[in-house]
């Protein structure tokens, strides 16, 4: 992990038999990926490279998936997996945003749509302001 101020970590898991796999056994092994999100831009994001190194078909799925509390990794594998089961397929994939502000304590880390949906990037940026000001003194 990185030691900056802020990291922004997205996190990729792929699925087979109830066992996480590396990319380069997945390329090896399978034809088609299920990508589970919601978002279609970062489908089309995902395409656009897939399509660039290798012949793995990405399929899209939609799927609500209630996530556990925890960290980042935890959260993306429990919601790997319940994307697996739900779909019934071996390949799955999704994809988890964490942003780690050291200062807040590495806040919001998973949280972050959380956060951005409640107090905006503004209230972010002014959590991190008093932070900042409280570690200094001001």
């Amino acid at each position: 992990m990185c030691q900056n101020d802020i990291s922004i970590l997205p996190i990729n898991v792929l699925f087979k038999n109830d066992q996480l796999l590396c990319l380069n056994q997945f390329f090896v092994m399978a034809r088609k990926l299920y990508f589970v999100t919601g978002n279609l831009n970062k489908l089309s994001e995902y395409r656009a490279v897939f399509e660039r190194i290798t012949s793995v078909q990405l399929v899209h799925r939609a799927l609500e998936i209630t996530e556990i509390q925890g960290s980042a990794e935890d959260i993306t594998k429990d919601k790997v997996i319940k994307a697996a089961n739900a779909l019934n397929k071996d390949f799955v994939m999704v994809e988890d945003s964490s942003l780690s502000i050291s200062a807040l304590g590495g806040l919001p880390g998973p949280y972050i749509k959380y956060f951005e949906d409640n107090i905006g990037a503004n209230g972010i940026y002014n959590m991190l302001k008093v932070s900042k000001q409280n570690k200094h003194g001001h």
